[in-house]
């Protein structure tokens, strides 16, 4: 993967991943719809605005970040954090890109990852600085 379209990943991941954060949980829509969304949009426009392979590439992205879009607030609170576990995301889409071609999963696995590294940064942080900060003592 060249070094422009790893900006167009971490650009594009992180748009839509805080977009769906948006859509469920501020405009109420529920996690579904706003994954929904945001995949079809992308699988949709990508390809047409960024050719075939780069687009479609694009809008694997986008719709992987969808799925840590609906992360509920119990684990991921606030946009900030949304942001840091969509830079894990993106990190890992393009680590992986080429791992697992045609498996089942990959994409909510990635997503699933991402989400449970926030988590668990958080709960390292508030170890580490004896406070409340960070993880929730909730499971």
């Amino acid at each position: 993967m060249e070094g422009f379209m790893i900006i167009q990943v971490f650009a594009l991941t992180i748009l839509g991943g805080l977009l769906t954060f948006y859509i469920n949980h501020n405009l109420e829509k529920g996690p579904v719809f706003a994954s929904a969304v945001l995949a079809l949009l992308s699988g949709i426009t990508f390809p047409a605005i960024f050719g075939a392979d780069t687009g479609m590439t694009l809008a694997t992205a986008v719709t992987a970040a969808s799925y840590a879009g609906m992360s509920g607030k119990n684990r991921v609170r606030n946009f900030k954090e949304m942001t840091v576990a969509l830079i894990f995301l993106s990190i890992i889409f393009v680590v992986s890109i080429n791992a697992f071609a045609g498996i089942g999963g990959k994409l909510g696995t990635i997503a699933c990852i991402s989400v449970l590294s926030l988590y668990g940064a958080k709960a390292v942080y508030r170890q580490i600085s004896g406070g409340t900060k960070g993880a929730q003592a909730t499971e």
